[in-house]
């Protein structure tokens, strides 16, 4: 199994956890005749519409189409995966966790050992943060942020502290009771020569300290920075992998982030290089920041921003264009699914250096400018050739359509042809028939074959022509949300549950074997190329059809249950709230039509 439990574990744990209890452990809810309701956490909303069916144990939402289990919830509003919630939920049912793999001594050993090395990290952050508040020595970096505007409440918000010394940390963790090889295992420690032996000492010595948090809310590694400049003395100065740290997986502030998204909701993340960018723009009330901490994205990076918003702003400093390697990171991005923009700021200038001029309105005057990951590869490429020189502008124009011949709109090419046009001076029809002269020699027709024998109805096919594009993660239901419609049939249904439960792009087409049977009928339509019935050219338009026939019978089920739940309450305020959300749902059905 995928998830490492047996169904029965996760049967029981779900008979114990009853779903109101647990939501309502999160949010407020409040019992309306048969049905609980409660404001949505997963979208702004004024007006409950989030019910929550106690008898069935799920819950959904006729405002933007959330539905699920208990487990699903709990991974939605914790932004963990799969197992993490199991967890959360196990220990709030008092249900010890089976042993999956390893032997349970292996096991309780592994558990103590990282408990210890979070201790050690925790006592480390509390120190530095005691050296930069409490002590007099602190003073040289104290005034080195009051200086960079970040006065005692965010210093205090983000844990900043100090590194004063060589020993004095030292001294305090070996009194505490930590000994050398575990402060050393978590990063706090390293060996230097002292007049030729070898001993232990701070790992950060004199620099000012930015401890590393994780979404969890654990100390797991620190950041730090010298404010002496030095040729043999690094500027900053991070941990190095630990059995609880890897820095391909952790973004600065995302613990801060994640608590804005419970608390406000989350439209969007900004992507900053450092530390004291984020800090900074938290400062001056823009809170939505995380931090890469100068290392390049990877796809834990961007599986990590997908759990909290598909909306992502990268704001590097002015002088970021023309850099290949961020610009392949920020393809790993749009990759895993991310809607990425690219800030613009002025040459020279980085978030920190901005915010200072402009202030907040200006900065979000800054992010209504940023630029679609493909417009700003044409911002890139524009500056690396001279448009005078004949030669050159026909490089960047040859470059500039292998570039916009990756974009599937048809509406969007065609406004980029026109900024190729607007910088060349050659003309749109031209480039046009160079682009599609490129399509014809390097893309051949792709087709997919369809059975033919199938003699079920055209709502059974349409429906498993949508599961199976959702199942090859096919580019056009990027637009498009499965969670928002409904299947008739029970193992269509339950199929869909499956290829939820993976975030997009995760999802092996064949483990949908390894859950239900190979024999099953419907499984393997779904699963099979031919499921697809068009060929490819034609696949978009089939799959836009279905999707809305399906979107058709979902609305037309929930206006069905709605008038239902209106007949059978006497409550005025519930009533009123259910007629609106029949409102809604018949302007949405009416719109669709």
């Amino acid at each position: 199994m995928r998830t490492g439990y047996t169904v029965d574990f996760l049967s029981e744990l779900k008979a114990k956890a009853d779903i109101v209890d647990i939501i309502s452990s999160y949010i407020s809810v409040e019992a309306k005749g048969n049905t609980y309701w409660a404001r949505c956490p997963f979208h702004h909303e004024k007006t409950p519409s989030f019910a929550i069916n106690q008898v069935g144990q799920y819950y959904k939402c006729f405002g933007c189409g959330a539905s699920g289990d208990v487990i699903s919830f709990v991974q939605e509003f914790e932004s963990v995966e799969f197992m993490e919630a199991v967890k959360i939920i196990a220990q709030k049912v008092g249900m010890p966790l089976p042993e999956i793999s390893q032997d349970l001594t292996e096991i309780t050993k592994q558990k103590k050992r990282k408990e210890t090395l979070l201790s050690i990290l925790k006592e480390t952050a509390i120190f530095y943060r005691n050296n930069l508040l409490l002590s007099e020595d602190g003073y040289e970096y104290a005034t080195y942020l009051k200086n960079r505007n970040v006065d005692i409440k965010t210093i205090k918000r983000f844990g900043l502290g100090a590194s004063l010394d060589m020993f004095s940390l030292v001294k305090h963790l070996k009194s505490k009771g930590f000994s050398e090889s575990d402060c050393l295992d978590a990063g706090v420690f390293t060996k230097i020569d002292r007049k030729g032996q070898m001993v232990v000492a701070d790992a950060y010595m004199n620099r000012l300290m930015f401890p590393i948090i994780n979404a969890s809310g654990e100390v797991v590694a620190f950041s730090g920075r010298t404010l002496k400049k030095q040729v043999d003395f690094a500027k900053y100065k991070n941990t190095k992998e630990t059995p609880v740290f890897s820095k391909s997986k952790i973004l600065y502030n995302l613990n801060q982030v994640k608590k804005l998204k419970q608390e406000n909701g989350l439209t969007s993340i900004i992507v900053v290089e450092g530390q004291m960018d984020t800090i900074s723009l938290v400062g001056a009330g823009i809170e939505n920041v995380v931090a890469s901490m100068g290392t390049a994205f990877t796809p834990d990076h961007a599986r990590a921003l997908k759990r909290y918003t598909e909306n992502v702003f990268i704001c590097y400093d002015g002088d970021f264009a023309g850099q290949k390697a961020t610009l392949r990171g920020l393809e790993i991005l749009v990759n895993e699914g991310l809607n990425v923009k690219i800030v613009l700021l002025p040459e020279g200038m980085d978030p920190d250096d901005f915010i200072k001029a402009k202030g907040q309105e200006g900065f979000k005057k800054l992010l209504d400018t940023a630029l679609p990951l493909i417009d700003y590869k044409l911002h890139v490429l524009a500056q690396k050739y001279d448009l005078e020189k004949i030669d050159e502008k026909r490089a960047y124009v040859k470059e500039a359509l292998s570039i916009i011949k990756t974009e599937n709109s048809v509406s969007i090419r065609e406004e980029l042809l026109k900024g190729v046009r607007d910088r060349t001076g050659i003309t749109f029809e031209s480039l046009l028939r160079d682009l599609e002269n490129s399509n014809d020699n390097n893309e051949k027709e792709k087709k997919v074959v369809v059975s033919t024998k199938s003699s079920d109805s055209g709502d059974v096919k349409a429906s498993r022509f949508v599961l199976s594009a959702f199942l090859f993660n096919k580019r056009y239901t990027a637009e498009y949300e499965l969670r928002e419609i409904e299947f008739e049939n029970e193992t269509l249904s339950k199929i869909k549950d499956f290829i939820l439960s993976f975030k997009r792009g995760e999802l092996k087409p064949s483990s949908l074997y390894e859950y239900f049977d190979e024999k099953d009928e419907e499984v393997n339509a779904v699963i099979s190329a031919e499921a697809f019935e068009t060929e490819e050219e034609n696949a978009e338009k089939y799959f836009i059809d279905s999707f809305k026939k399906m979107k058709k019978f979902t609305l037309e089920k929930n206006i069905d249950m709605l008038n239902l739940a209106y007949k059978e309450t006497d409550d005025i305020m519930e009533r009123k709230n259910i007629a609106r959300l029949l409102q809604d749902k018949m302007f949405e059905l009416k719109k669709l039509k």
